[in-house]
């Protein structure tokens, strides 16, 4: 808590006239449009980005990820970036999160991230238990009692994945997913860079954590199933 104390006024000081309140020089209904316009916008991303209703308990997606190594994947330009294939991609899974990006450079080309999971990283019995969140282009989970899962599997069967949408069909589907939503994509693992000193490389595996962890997906394929 940050405490503020007023300075006693000298006394040479004290027959001066108080500066009058800044609030004072605008009409009340300017601050109740500025309440109203907050509260609307409030309302509005709480409704838009709420998760979808909560699913039953048991494994929903029992599907592991398949991966498949391209030998030489050509690769295209988008905005100014060579996108290179190095691997086809496809999963089935749950979307433990969803986070929109906007302001930093990866959001030319990926405005979303998902969390998913797939195994019993898409039961609900589990994921009540845990803790999850998403922020700065990574995914953080956390629990406190013993469950049937440890790190290593939570590390195996879920990630956070960005998604680079290859149409604006895809762009519409991934605005539309929700947390709780089983999903199915099909696409490519994707390096990125610029040309000048920029890159942006996709993980190989699911065993890995921290740092360049995360897929890099040109998602050519999205749908929502439930």
């Amino acid at each position: 808590m940050k405490v503020f104390y007023r300075r006693p006024v000298s006394p040479q000081f004290s027959n001066l006239p108080s500066r009058p309140d800044p609030a004072s020089r605008y009409p009340k209904w300017v601050f109740a449009i500025v309440f109203l316009g907050v509260a609307a916008w409030a309302v509005y991303h709480h409704y838009e980005y709420a998760p979808a209703p909560p699913l039953p308990p048991g494994v929903m997606v029992n599907e592991e990820p398949t991966q498949t190594a391209l030998e030489d994947g050509a690769s295209f330009e988008i905005n100014g970036y060579q996108i290179k294939p190095v691997a086809a991609f496809s999963l089935r899974a749950r979307v433990l999160g969803i986070h929109f990006y906007d302001s930093d450079r990866e959001a030319e080309l990926s405005p979303a991230d998902l969390a998913l999971g797939w195994g019993l990283m898409s039961d609900s019995s589990i994921l009540d238990h845990i803790k999850i969140t998403q922020h700065d282009r990574w995914y953080f989970w956390k629990y406190e009692e013993k469950l049937p899962v440890n790190d290593a599997y939570i590390i195996e069967h879920s990630g956070n994945m960005h998604l680079l949408p290859a149409s604006k069909q895809v762009q519409e589907v991934l605005q539309a997913v929700r947390e709780n939503n089983i999903i199915s994509l099909e696409g490519y693992l994707v390096n990125v860079a610029d040309g000048k000193g920029y890159q942006w490389n996709t993980s190989l595996s699911r065993k890995d954590t921290g740092n360049h962890s995360c897929e890099v997906i040109w998602v050519e394929n999205l749908v929502i199933e439930k």
